[in-house]
């Protein structure tokens, strides 16, 4: 059991530090004027949410856990 909760953990960890590097890449890409001023709404808020969205889920992921071992009493 214990092996299986250290590769949730690590594959979690995994796509939450691809979803950050892509949207580093994606920042990088797009910080030229030219590039920047075709770009639209939705392009501009996809670099936003890999950066956010991870961070985000990592912490639901964390109150969960706290809140099943309060339920369970330990």
């Amino acid at each position: 059991m214990g092996t299986i909760r250290v590769a949730r953990r690590l594959a979690v960890l995994v796509v939450a530090v691809i979803c950050i590097a892509a949207a580093l890449l994606i920042v990088w890409h797009a910080l030229t004027p030219a590039v920047l001023a075709r770009l639209t709404t939705m392009q501009l808020l996809v670099p936003l949410a890999l950066l956010v969205l991870p961070v985000l889920a990592l912490f639901g992921w964390a109150l969960d856990r706290r809140a099943v071992r309060k339920a369970r009493g330990l």
